[in-house]
């Protein structure tokens, strides 16, 4: 079957099927063939755009070579070769599937009465909602409102702002869900959702949802279907829903429409916005809607508004009396229908005969002008107070009271794109109207000189010299990129060691074009010792011309943001700390992309301060700073330098009006402010930091996990930080930030950045090598100190979960739980999970590496790619699909602790204590099988603080993992290697070992400035480990002399009498690990903090008891 619409797609035809989506249709043309005609004058569904360079692999209109970006419904599982969304990934040939680099070109508005500038290199907005969809605008219809908006200063939110209502365009990037249209579509719609910035028209691709697009069909031109959009919209919520017009049995044969009335008001009313909800469900009476043969005049019929709706009303079966130029217009207007013209210049008369020829019964005015005729509309309108009432809407302003007997109507527009079920019926209906050609097409006036010609052609437009056409400019972009991206279905360049230049970015552009796709930061390493506590060697070096190195290879690795954290102080490791405002001024001085998170923290600064230092910055480097709030944990930090330490509630409180102050100052002409913490009168910011569409003022970030951090994240900040977690972790803090924002009107507007350390090797076994090596080396008194620093800040919590509260040992070696987020294994496995934290709604993760000197650009040449190409295949989208390909690595077990899953004291406990899979790994020949790929279940991860090493050989246990361990013999074998020769027995003091410490808290960023509470916790009921179990088996097979001397001392408490709490080592741990003892003069915090924490359970007692009495036993009987 011929296809009905103009697409790309691949395929053989585009009928609608049952779902009541467009199948896959062969491409007619090529894209360069239908965005560029062979001269001004040739329109054959394309037009031109003055050039006619066009190249073989891509479009003349100035675009390089387009990315691969198929993209996958989230309902089918894609492979490399299949379809996604009707598109084939063989074809070499679709150019839509390319996208050039991650810039475009916009028009701003930056006042009332300006003219709009041209902006270049600005980032291509993103998709958020699954049924989004990315357009490649190749033309946009001028509308009045452009000029009007703009001279009197309606319809920006703020400045500067991007404008356009009406577009046409390729679908670049289609709905997550089921949809009628698919990628390659060409298609037109109308931006009546204004406040969103991403779905204005002047600017080269534009955001908009799939129910408010329509198709383009074979016969109607792109310049055609570019100055349809708005004005369709308007004219049919006017007639369908304030008037009520009844399209479902329309006249002339054309397609049956929708009862518009009838749909909205069967939609629940909370779900409708306030300010149209009382025009939508009481404009009009059931009985009062109009009836086939009933009068509607129209006042400026020969707008286009006007024309749409002289033909809706004719199909409705109206008759329409037509008010308008007729000296102009009339020719026009009688061709569309029209049953009685009459000419608005004599205005009074007009009056006389509207009434003449309706027979003093007019009920329904639609006025397309202004207030002006809207109330000589009025007065030509029937007055009849006992019977059904006469209606009266204007686009452009109405009376200022009401007649008897009138109602008065302003167009529900937003309910096109707040409501799918109304947008998706509108514009199915037109799509049939086309089709089937029972809509008249509007004229229309070419304006050359793409987005730079727009200001010429509003000039026009403000001029009145344009009556009954639209202007509409075809967008062609007079210069862009020549850098190579990746072809569609291929390995991004740069993927086998190709050094990468330090002077091109075309790498970076080519990993970057995706705007959904999940970005990727790094801390800069601005303190000493690294970012793991740890006596490893890291080649990780802190000085500003190292980060300077690194951050120039980060950019063109693809990595878009670096965070630099704030410390005045520390005592774990970090004792040399670079400031991180002068640092990141430094880097950013020293890169061309890069963009600095640059840490504050409110106490030290003032936010006058702050605002002031962040926007000379922002300025120079145009527009790359970004802030992170850190509301402060470390009490020292603050007493050492004079600051008052307040309590947690309080300094969230402080960091909320900081944040205030922050977007008050930068955005605000004259600030003023009247807090409880900062106070402002009049304060003037010159100059403010750069400002642009989406981005007002630098973004601001921010985390925690108690509920004054997470309210912060709902009701200020931009982005929310959070630590390594469990699954259920993951999904409960996401939910419960969204929720907050909801509750605060920023729905959709808050991001979210993971924290995670990155080890990437050639097999799993060798990165979680990696790993126990880190831990296995920690630096027992430095990880003891920042557990001292992090322990009692968190105590007053509401929801009693500070941060690190079930962090172990081998967590804080890592001091952002970095190690939780598993970004540990082979490059496969970290692109699967990467994938699934997006799928969780992650939006950018930041990562700490080993040795930055070589792992930042290992991380952009080997895991970037792999992301990237995984993204264009559909993968990170669909939750329940990535949950099942890698979720099991995130799954908390059930004998973990860690952050709650519902919040409270009450909550189920959750931790990475035990391994993330149960699947033990099949043997070949007597070894463990080889990694598996990362399309198939992960193996068993050896998680962070696990007490056994699970998955890893023994010496002397025949090489086998634990999980094979099953006969006598091993269990023999796994005593003698247990059995080692003991370390000098320390006597027994009250210190406690790091690992019997218990406390109860939450989880979070370093950086966000939580802690672990103090609070005294109940004892432990943790199900004893895999290793605990084999040698309580081992017990059992004892000789009867060691139970017997076990049951002893377990029987009279001897064990825990002489404080026995030994640790037993796991089998990577025997010869690395140092003691996590506790130095004999521990801090005083530390001693208090020990004073209200409980000893460990009887149960655990008795455990390490056995174990000693073992050992000792042994060692006897060697």
């Amino acid at each position: 079957m011929p296809s009905s619409f103009v697409s790309l797609r691949a395929g053989d035809h585009s009928s609608r099927d049952e779902y009541g989506a467009a199948s896959p249709a062969s491409p007619a043309r090529s894209f360069a063939s239908l965005a560029i005609g062979n001269n001004a004058n040739s329109y054959s569904n394309g037009y031109s755009n003055g050039h006619s360079h066009s190249q073989s692999n891509g479009h003349s209109n100035g675009y390089a070579k387009h990315q691969s970006n198929g993209h996958s419904n989230g309902h089918v599982n894609v492979k490399s070769d299949s379809d996604v969304n009707g598109l084939s990934r063989a074809s070499h040939d679709d150019e839509f599937l390319r996208l050039p680099a991650p810039q475009q070109d916009i028009l701003l508005l930056h006042g009332p009465r300006q003219k709009y500038s041209l902006e270049r290199a600005r980032d291509i907005p993103e998709l958020r909602g699954d049924r989004e969809i990315l357009v490649q605008v190749l033309a946009i219809g001028l509308n009045p409102v452009d000029w009007k908006g703009a001279d009197y200063g309606f319809g920006q939110p703020s400045y500067p702002w991007i404008n356009g209502r009406d577009f046409a365009g390729i679908v670049v990037r289609a709905p997550r869900k089921q949809s009628r249209v698919q990628q390659g579509d060409v298609v037109f719609g109308a931006s009546t959702d204004y406040r969103d910035v991403r779905k204005a028209a002047y600017q080269e691709y534009v955001v908009t949802t799939d129910y408010n697009v329509t198709r383009i069909p074979q016969g109607v031109s792109v310049k055609e279907g570019a100055a349809l959009g708005v004005a369709y919209v308007a004219a049919i919520v006017s007639l369908g829903i304030s008037f009520g017009l009844n399209f479902a049995q329309p006249r002339n044969g054309a397609p049956a429409g929708p009862d518009l009335l009838r749909l909205v008001r069967e939609l629940e009313p909370r779900n409708i916005p306030e300010d149209v909800r009382e025009e939508i469900f009481s404009g009009i009476t059931t009985s009062e809607r109009p009836h086939a043969g009933e009068f509607i005049a129209i006042w400026g019929a020969n707008s286009m508004t006007g024309q749409i709706a002289l033909q809706l009303s004719k199909l409705a079966g109206l008759r329409v009396i037509a008010i308008a130029d007729i000296a102009k217009g009339g020719g026009r207007l009688t061709e569309l229908g029209a049953d009685f013209l009459v000419d608005k210049y004599d205005t009074k008369r007009a009056v006389e005969i509207i009434r003449t020829v309706s027979g003093g019964k007019l009920r329904f005015g639609f006025d397309a002008n202004g207030a002006d005729s809207a109330a000589l509309l009025s007065e030509a309108l029937q007055k009849n107070t006992s019977g059904p009432k006469s209606h009266l809407l204007g686009l452009g302003g109405l009376p200022k009271q009401a007649a008897a007997g009138v109602v008065h109507h302003k167009v529900p527009i937003k309910i096109f794109h707040e409501d799918a079920s109304a947008g998706e019926a509108i514009s199915q209906w037109l799509e049939d109207l086309l089709i089937a050609r029972s809509l008249k097409l509007p004229e229309v006036e070419i304006a050359e000189g793409g987005l730079s010609g727009i200001n010429d052609a509003l000039d026009r437009l403000r001029s009145g010299k344009i009556g009954g056409r639209r202007i509409v400019v075809p967008v062609n972009k007079e210069s862009g990129s020549q850098s190579p991206v990746p072809q569609n279905g291929k390995d991004v360049p740069n993927t086998f060691g190709v050094p990468i230049s330090a002077s091109d970015f075309s790498y970076a552009d080519s990993l970057n074009s995706d705007p959904d796709r999940v970005k990727f930061a790094y801390w800069v390493p601005n303190v000493s010792g690294g970012l793991v506590i740890s006596k490893i060697e890291q080649r990780t070096h802190w000085d500003h011309k190292s980060n300077i190195k690194y951050g120039r290879i980060a950019e063109r690795s693809g990595f878009e943001y670096a965070l630099s954290q704030i410390r005045f102080m520390a005592g774990y490791g970090a004792d040399n700390q670079h400031e991180p405002v002068s640092l990141s001024q430094a880097i950013l001085a020293g890169t061309e992309r890069l963009k600095l998170i640059i840490a504050l923290l409110p106490g030290p600064w003032n936010p006058a301060i702050a605002a002031k230092q962040i926007a000379s910055i922002d300025v120079y480097s145009e527009g790359r700073t970004a802030v992170n709030i850190v509301s402060g944990w470390f009490k020292l930090e603050f007493t050492s330098i004079g600051q008052w330490w307040l309590d947690h509630a309080e300094r969230y409180r402080r960091s909320k009006e900081f944040i205030q102050c922050l977007k008050g100052i930068w955005t605000e002409d004259s600030f003023t402010f009247k807090g409880d913490f900062y106070q402002f009168h009049n304060y003037p910011l010159k100059p403010k930091p750069i400002s642009s569409p989406g981005r007002p003022h630098p973004e601001i970030f921010q985390g925690g996990n108690s509920d004054d951090a997470k309210e912060n994240a709902g009701s200020v900040s931009d982005f929310y930080f959070m630590n390594g977690n469990t699954l259920e972790g993951f999904q409960s803090q996401i939910k419960d930030v969204n929720e907050r924002a909801k509750k605060n009107g920023r729905e959709g507007q808050v991001g979210f950045a993971l924290n995670g350390f990155v080890i990437c090797r050639d097999t799993e076994e060798e990165a979680i090598r990696v790993l126990q090596e880190i831990q296995g080396k920690a630096d027992p008194e430095a990880v003891e100190g920042f557990r001292q620093q992090v322990q009692n800040a968190g105590s007053s919590t509401s929801n009693k979960s500070g941060m690190w509260a079930n962090s172990k040992f081998e967590d804080l070696v890592q001091y952002n739980d970095g190690f939780k987020t598993k970004l540990i294994g082979t490059k496969e496995q970290i692109a699967d999970r990467i994938l699934l934290l997006k799928s969780l709604g992650v939006n950018i993760i930041l990562t700490a590496f080993l040795h930055y000197e070589e792992e930042i650009e290992q991380f952009g040449r080997e895991v970037l790619p792999l992301v990237r190409k995984l993204e264009a295949q559909g993968r990170g989208k669909d939750v329940e699909d990535e949950i099942r390909r890698t979720g099991d690595v995130y799954k908390a077990k059930k004998s973990e602790t860690s952050t709650s899953t519902k919040g409270g004291d009450g909550e189920k406990k959750l931790s990475s204590a035990e391994p993330t899979t149960s699947a033990a790994p099949a043997e070949k020949n007597g070894q463990p099988t080889s990694t598996p790929s990362s399309n198939t279940q992960p193996r068993s991860f050896a998680s962070i603080g696990a007490p056994a090493a699970v998955d890893t050989p023994v010496p002397g246990i025949k090489n086998k993992p634990f999980s094979f361990l099953a006969d006598e013999q091993d269990k023999a074998d796994i005593v003698r290697s247990i059995a080692q020769p003991e370390r000098e027995e320390t006597k027994p003091t009250p210190a406690r070992t790091f690992e019997t410490i218990t406390s109860s808290g939450k989880t979070g960023a370093q950086a966000n400035g939580e802690t672990a509470t103090d609070k005294t916790v109940a004892p432990s009921t943790e199900e004893p480990s895999f290793v605990q179990k084999v040698v309580d088996k081992v017990v059992d097979h004892a000789p009867k002399k060691v139970q017997e001397k076990i049951g002893h001392e377990t029987s009279n408490g001897h064990a825990a009498e002489n404080g026995v709490h030994e640790e037993i080592p796991t089998a990577y741990e025997r010869d690395v690990r140092p003691s996590t003892a506790v130095p004999e003069k521990p801090h005083q915090e530390s001693k208090q903090a020990a004073e209200a924490v409980e000893r460990p359970s009887t149960a655990a007692h008795e455990r390490k008891g056995i174990w000693g009495s073992i050992r000792r036993h042994i060692s006897l009987r060697k």
